[in-house]
């Protein structure tokens, strides 16, 4: 079984709460007013962004032969 493995960083805001990211992918980021808060928004963002990736994709894939979808699920 096949595994990807991310690293969520928090940073404390100077006006409280914290900003979360992903190490291996900065460009997916949020922020919540606890950590736990933090890290439910950032996969919220992560998802967002990989539904917006696929769309575009889709709309690619005219010329694709095949295609596999991989479901990532957080613990």
């Amino acid at each position: 079984m096949n595994h990807l493995k991310l690293t969520m960083m928090f940073t404390p805001c100077e006006e409280g709460g914290f900003f979360a990211q992903f190490a291996e992918i900065p460009a997916v980021f949020s922020e919540g007013e606890t950590q736990e808060e933090a890290k439910a928004t950032l996969w919220d963002a992560l998802n967002e962004m990989s539904l917006a990736a696929r769309e575009r994709a889709v709309s690619e894939m005219t010329q694709c032969l095949r295609s596999e979808t991989l479901e990532l699920i957080a613990s």
